[in-house]
């Protein structure tokens, strides 16, 4: 069974993105842009990951994490913030400790939680 992906961020282009990327290495990858309907999704269906666009209308990427983290469903699934900010210190805000930091050439940055 593919793992269980859910992307979450308000610009489609980058979800959509995203998703592909993780379709084509054979996850089970979907995207939502509205942050509040991923919070009402996480608390009833389990993923294996989800990625997080740190800024994002209410709930932001931080306090979306924070729900997670107190979610029955979803508490230890796998969080990955993502930002296009250059400044690091947007990633401080998210509630969890780091397991792994990379940038690109594309400036997109990602913090796996």
């Amino acid at each position: 069974m593919p793992a269980r992906i859910l992307v979450v961020d308000d610009d489609p282009l980058t979800a959509e993105l995203i998703c592909e990327i993780l379709l084509s290495a054979s996850m089970d990858a979907s995207f939502l842009t509205s942050s509040s309907e991923a919070a009402e999704r996480l608390k009833r269906e389990k993923y294996h990951a989800v990625f997080l666009d740190m800024r994002m209308p209410a709930p932001d990427g931080a306090e979306l994490a924070r729900q997670i983290r107190a979610s029955r469903v979803n508490a230890s699934t796998v969080i990955v913030m993502i930002t296009g900010e250059q400044d690091r210190t947007v990633m401080g805000r998210a509630p969890l400790k780091p397991a792994l930091s990379s940038s690109s050439s594309s400036q997109l940055s990602a913090i796996s939680y």
